[in-house]
């Protein structure tokens, strides 16, 4: 298995949600406990073995990059920062898009305002291919990697006899296609083999993309009023 050694946090919206506390702050920045948030994120990328981190931003870059410093000065071993600052607002895609050039060809991607301490192992195959199993939460849960596309993948959990559990599997993948629009693509994958006719197993097909397309429409019209 391949260790990844860069991650990416998205940094660059507004965080409106938090009203004057990201006023004069961007909401990464705010202190939590003795130290800023991404602090935290960034002490804990360096403890799995990430070397080189992208932080994407936008609103208030300026004070980003002024905090590089003293975010490096805190990590318990060397690690390469870089801020990269997109030029007008295009969402995760256009964050994506922009900071390309720079990206590896296996890096993590994370939202600079949530952390999960959740123990990740690949217990079986490579985290590269599809069919790999991995262990959460020292084996409470087990999940195999289903689809994986160049920038999205999507794992399925396990029951306790080792089956695909019967319920919808799927995979968003956002990929740029300009430095302002992106394409949403979704990856439908659910065990059919309980529904016996097969024009019943088409009429389920289409109940169940008709619920995806909605929904991505959605998706569309929330990104576009951005």
């Amino acid at each position: 298995m391949r260790a990844i050694r860069q991650a990416a946090i998205l940094i660059g919206g507004r965080g409106t949600r938090l009203g004057p506390l990201t006023a004069s702050t961007p909401k990464p920045l705010l202190p939590c406990g003795d130290r800023p948030f991404l602090a935290w994120q960034l002490r804990e990328l360096c403890r799995y073995g990430v070397d080189e981190v992208l932080l994407l931003a936008g609103h208030q870059a300026g004070d980003v990059v002024a905090a590089l410093p003293a975010l490096a000065a805190g990590l318990p071993r060397p690690m390469r920062l870089e801020c990269v600052t997109e030029p007008s607002p295009a969402g995760t895609g256009g964050a994506l898009f922009h900071a390309g050039p720079r990206l590896a060809e296996r890096f993590l991607l994370l939202n600079g305002d949530s952390w999960l301490d959740t123990p990740c192992e690949i217990i079986s195959g490579d985290d590269s291919e599809v069919g790999a199993v991995r262990s959460l939460m020292g084996g409470s849960y087990v999940e195999v990697l289903t689809s994986q596309t160049r920038y999205s993948y999507a794992y399925a959990a396990l029951d306790m006899k080792d089956s695909l559990q019967k319920f919808i599997h799927g995979a968003v993948e956002v990929r740029p296609t300009s430095k302002n629009r992106s394409k949403i693509l979704y990856t439908l994958i659910y065990d059919d083999t309980q529904v016996a006719d097969q024009a019943d197993r088409n009429i389920d097909l289409e109940r169940r993309s008709a619920f995806i397309r909605k929904g991505l429409r959605k998706m569309k019209e929330i990104a576009e009023r951005r």
